[in-house]
């Protein structure tokens, strides 16, 4: 007859991932110190990280406020060519409002009396011909992302 050999299942409370040395058990894990660097690392590369969405983030809000000028723009143009009004006309928000899409920011949260920037600051229509005016305070708190602010800008600041 051959013997075979018996293998115990492992119970409920297996001695999986310990070791013995000696009389004392060695757990198999991460020392206190292992954690602490690895959570020093992810901070710096959050801290790295940060710096750099936050500019991007307010070069986003350029981009937006520089699109809202040209909307405003655009509408103007639109209401001049189906009115028939002169260059020297100066047109109301009312008048614009209609050429605006529905639903969109400047259609929603414009008020009867003046278009405003994402900052809550006036943007200057003018005449039909020339295009909306950026307040400077605005265009200041974007010069950190905008280097260059009279090309980013064009024709729609001083």
């Amino acid at each position: 007859m051959n013997k075979q050999t018996i293998v115990n299942p492992p119970t409920q409370f297996s001695t999986a991932g310990l070791e013995t040395r000696g009389r004392h058990r060695v757990r198999a894990g991460f020392t206190l110190v292992e954690m602490m660097i690895v959570v020093a690392i992810i901070g710096l590369l959050a801290a790295i990280a940060l710096p750099g969405f936050a500019r991007a983030r307010k070069r986003a809000l350029a981009t937006t406020t520089l699109n809202d000028l040209r909307v405003i723009d655009e509408s103007k143009n639109q209401f001049a060519m189906e009115n028939r009004q002169p260059n020297s006309y100066v047109p109301k928000v009312a008048d614009i409002k209609p050429y605006l899409k529905v639903g969109s920011r400047l259609f929603l949260n414009t008020p009867l009396s003046n278009f405003r920037d994402i900052f809550g600051r006036s943007i200057l229509m003018g005449d039909l011909a020339t295009p909306p005016l950026l307040d400077d305070a605005t265009r200041d708190e974007f010069a950190s992302v905008v280097p260059n602010s009279q090309e980013f800008w064009g024709s729609y600041c001083h």
